[in-house]
């Protein structure tokens, strides 16, 4: 049994002095062609370029760059271990 299901996206241990990141850098970081791909969950900004999801990369894709995913990730009751992982892959806050 996983404890950590269903926990809420805690982001508490990434660095809140990090890079501001605008929509247009999300836009032009969508993982179209190859480029970056990078999403927004709540305000933090994580790289998923290299990111095997078990769901597959088209889950992050809807509904657009610059989307706020929280809701679904938090829906999906990811465990410690994944909050953790994305942790790992975080990169700026998002700067409206």
């Amino acid at each position: 049994m996983d404890e950590g299901k269903g926990n809420k996206t805690d982001t508490k241990n990434v660095n809140e002095t990090s890079k501001k990141i605008s929509l247009n850098d999300l836009e032009k970081n969508d993982g179209k062609s190859g480029k970056n791909f990078w999403i927004l969950i709540g305000d933090k900004v994580y790289d998923v370029s290299n990111f095997k999801h078990p769901g597959g990369k088209s889950i992050f894709k809807e509904p657009g760059p610059g989307a706020d995913l929280q809701e679904g990730f938090d829906d999906a009751g990811h465990s410690k271990s994944a909050i953790e992982k994305m942790n790992g892959m975080f990169i700026g806050t998002y700067s409206k």
